[in-house]
């Protein structure tokens, strides 16, 4: 009897959650014009964005709203393989609580002062409870 409690435990544990399930897919922006995104508060949502990582030029945060974080940010060619070329930028959001709040995103390398000329784009986020 313990040993079948132990197996149904052990099964249990082991299944993958759903949480992961749950993450909507990610929102194509185009810097051009911005966008709004809907979030929920406390499911991760990813937004990505051009990029050509081989100039050194990436997206950074240039302004982050109180109850909104960024979890992560990761590359991904267009085209596995082809070193320098086009790529997205997948960043990942999260809020802590309801409301609006405005990302400032901007185009520009790590190793540089920023300077007013870099490129921006505002995301606004909306996030309902």
């Amino acid at each position: 009897m313990v040993i079948a409690a132990g197996l149904i435990a052990a099964v249990l544990l082991a299944r993958p959650t759903d949480h992961a399930a749950a993450n909507p897919p990610a929102i194509m922006i185009d810097p051009a014009q911005g966008q709004t995104v809907t979030l929920t508060v406390g499911v991760p949502q990813t937004v990505s964005l051009p990029a050509t990582p081989g100039t050194g030029y990436a997206w950074d945060v240039g302004t982050l709203p109180p109850g909104l974080q960024t979890t992560g940010s990761k590359t991904v060619p267009n085209q596995p393989g082809l070193a320098g070329g086009r790529a997205q930028q997948l960043m990942t959001f999260v809020s802590s609580a309801p409301g609006q709040g405005e990302v400032v995103l901007v185009l520009r390398r790590a190793w540089m002062p920023p300077d007013p000329s870099d490129q921006r784009v505002t995301i606004v986020f909306n996030t309902k409870p």
